[in-house]
């Protein structure tokens, strides 16, 4: 039986736009894709790029904007375009310009969108939090409680 996609063609990697660059993350890497929120939660002490956190599906998000964490200028886009990017395995997404579709195999060498990995990213957002500092791992999706908090009692 011949398969419908052939080995060589099928995607290996989300293509998206950001500050008006294009840019490729790889598929295993990709938790979901979602409208961002319009409404995030302020994380405090921080700054842009991040956008806050959300709520999704009762897990917390922390949104940054990946136009400013690469250092690039914001492009004036359309915003119902933009989308967020879930890091598979962390608790971060990163709200790009618009998704453009998916890429297949390796492209030639300087041709096409960069490639990003999210222990990239990560290490860029930890720098951002704690310039000079070692890497704290604050956003693996284990930092984040899976049970309810426990109270003392009251007695």
């Amino acid at each position: 039986m011949t398969p419908l996609v052939e080995e060589q063609d099928r995607p290996t990697h989300l293509r998206f736009v950001a500050g008006g660059a294009g840019f490729e993350l790889p598929l295993p890497e990709v938790g979901e894709v979602v409208v961002p929120p319009s409404l995030a939660a302020r994380i405090p002490r921080t700054r842009a790029p991040f956008r806050g956190a959300v709520n999704l599906r009762g897990k917390v998000i922390a949104l940054v904007e990946l136009a400013g964490l690469l250092g690039r200028p914001a492009a004036a886009t359309d915003p119902a375009l933009a989308r967020a990017i879930l890091l598979e395995g962390t608790a971060m997404a990163i709200v790009v310009d618009e998704v453009t579709g998916f890429s297949a195999g390796e492209p030639a060498e300087g041709d096409g969108p960069e490639r990003l990995s999210t222990s990239d990213l990560l290490a860029r957002v930890e720098r951002l939090l704690h310039p000079g500092g070692a890497a704290l791992g604050h956003f693996p999706a284990h930092s984040i409680p899976s049970q309810e908090p426990t109270w003392p009692s009251a007695s």
